[in-house]
Order: C-alpha cells, then sequence, then structure tokens
C-alpha cells in the first residue's frame, strides 16, 4: 500500500511505504528505508542499519540529505536529531544544517554515546520541519563488551565491502547484525584482534554467523605481534546448537556464541585459524568478545 502526502516547501508528492498486516514482509532495513523515501524530492536519511547497540559504546552515524527536487536547485535544510527511549525521553539532541547540490546528497557524521545504563530499545530520529524523517530503533544489548571492542582487527582474506557488511572491523564493532567472512580461495582462514596494549585474558567468545564454522579451531596469542604461542588446539567448532544463550542476552536467530576458556596468560595480539575441512568453503563471525 502506498500513500502520498506534500512537500510544503514545493508541493511536490512525497509518499511511505506501509507494511500490510496480513502478510507480514520481513523487508531488509536499507531496502525499506530506500522505498519509503523514494517519493519524496528532498528528504532526509540516517544511513546505518545497525539494528543492536551495545550500551555505554560510542557510535558514529551518517545523516544524510538527499536533494532530487525538480525545481533542480541547491536546498539548504535543518535537521534535528534526537536519540530516545521507546516512552520519548530524550538522551541525545543536536540540530545540524547540510546544503545538498541539485540531484546530489550532503552528510554529516553525528557522534552519540550510548547510554550506560539505557533501556532495552532506543530510536534514533532525524527529522525536518516538514514532517519528513528518518528513524532507526536499536535493540540495546547489556554486557560487559570485554577488550576488544572497537580495536583494529584483520584477517587472512576478507570480503570487499562492496560485498555487503563483511570487512574484517565488522568482528569488534559490538554488533552481531555485522560479520567478517573469508573468501572460498582461502583454504587457511584467520582472524585477528589487536587489543592495543597487553592484557592477562583467560576467555575468548566467537560468535559463528549461520553455521559458516571450520571442523576446528586453533586459538594462538602473542604479545609483540611477532611470537605466537598456542593456547587451544584443535576445539570443536560449534556449528550447530542454541540459538540464544539468556546470560548473554537475545541474539539474532542465525547466531551462535562459542566460549573457549584457557588458562590466564597475557597477549595484546589474539588470532582464531580455521582448522581441518571447511564445511561451507568459507567461515564467517559477527564478533569476537575477549576478557
Amino acid at each position: 500500500m502506498l500513500t502520498y502526502s506534500f512537500d510544503k516547501a514545493d508541493r511536490a508528492c512525497t509518499g511511505d511505504i506501509l507494511c500490510p498486516d496480513l502478510t507480514k514482509p520481513v523487508i531488509r532495513p536499507e531496502v525499506f528505508e530506500r522505498f519509503k523515501s523514494a517519493f519524496a524530492p528532498v528528504t532526509v536519511v540516517i544511513d546505518d542499519y545497525l539494528e543492536e547497540v551495545l550500551a555505554g559504546t560510542e557510535r558514529e552515524i551518517p545523516i544524510v540529505l538527499l536533494n532530487e527536487s525538480r525545481q533542480n536547485e541547491s536546498v539548504t535544510r535543518q535537521i534535528k536529531v534526537t536519540l530516545a527511549n521507546m516512552e520519548g525521553r530524550i538522551f541525545y539532541e543536536e540540530n545540524i544544517t547540510l546544503d545538498a547540490e541539485p540531484h546530489q546528497r550532503a552528510s554529516q557524521i553525528i557522534k552519540l554515546k550510548i547510554p550506560e545504563i539505557a533501556p532495552d530499545h532506543l530510536v534514533l530520529t532525524a527529522s525536518m520541519g516538514n514532517g519528513l524523517r528518518s528513524e532507526r530503533r536499536w535493540k540495546v544489548l547489556q554486557r560487559e563488551p570485554g577488550y576488544a571492542l572497537d580495536k583494529p582487527a584483520k584477517a587472512s582474506s576478507e570480503l570487499p565491502k562492496d560485498h555487503g557488511t563483511r570487512p574484517s572491523a565488522c568482528v569488534t564493532d559490538g554488533s552481531p547484525s555485522t560479520r567478517w567472512t573469508s573468501v572460498e580461495e582461502d583454504n587457511s582462514p584467520w582472524i585477528e584482534v589487536d587489543l592495543g596494549e597487553t592484557h592477562n585474558v583467560s576467555q575468548c567468545d566467537v560468535a559463528w554467523y549461520n553455521s559458516m564454522t571450520p571442523e576446528k579451531v586453533n586459538i594462538s596469542v602473542s604479545e609483540d605481534g611477532k611470537t605466537y604461542r598456542q593456547i587451544v588446539e584443535n576445539a570443536d567448532a560449534i556449528g550447530t546448537g542454541p540459538r540464544k544463550l539468556g546470560a548473554r542476552g537475545e541474539r539474532p536467530e542465525y547466531t551462535i556464541w562459542q566460549k573457549f576458556d584457557y588458562p590466564a596468560t597475557n597477549a595484546r595480539y589474539v588470532r582464531i585459524e580455521a582448522n581441518g575441512n571447511l564445511p561451507k568453503r568459507q567461515i564467517s563471525i559477527a564478533e569476537i568478545e575477549i576478557r
């Protein structure tokens, strides 16, 4: 179902996509947003499509102004950005101004922090004075982030960014909605996290994506990035199991967490290596947490 309204600025048609209650379709959020704004000549978009965030973390969010006005003129819009709970309590508020040339887009990165003590859900809204707005609803994960959060990661191979959200940095971004995936030609895939400094660690949690696991797993650590010692050898990788672990909070149905415990040791670099067969020819990891 498609409904129309009018932009007060130039009387051009705008519209929203409504999902009928009879079918309850599941639509990727970025696709839904593109369709929803498809008939707005000048509109605002929150160009971030994560569905989960971690309490207490900082995020950089692109706010985009799209100008497809038929008047073929530059536009300037005031945009109000708010972060609130479902009841409307505001945790963050900022007003920005964007200028977009004809048939172009303009963007600005806003930096906001998810509250340390946050509700289960938050709503990020970017709105213009004519009623057009973009909205993202986040599920807030309450857990200790560990040492790996937002730390750099590198891998033996990775699918390019334009192939989807699958670069190595995804394993430390705090969201199990993104993931790293090795390429099919990589017969011995590995991924490594740089903790930034040496920590005493004894646990590594891996969120496998959609059973894309190797047969076995090795975990090695290093203090200098040159000399490694193996602390987990030939451990079974869990390809099937419970889809939700209550103690760690709800996870997407396609993500399975596996915990690897080992004797406490000092490490700055932690490397996870596939060993044995690769049943799906690739491995894919959504998150790595190290404690």
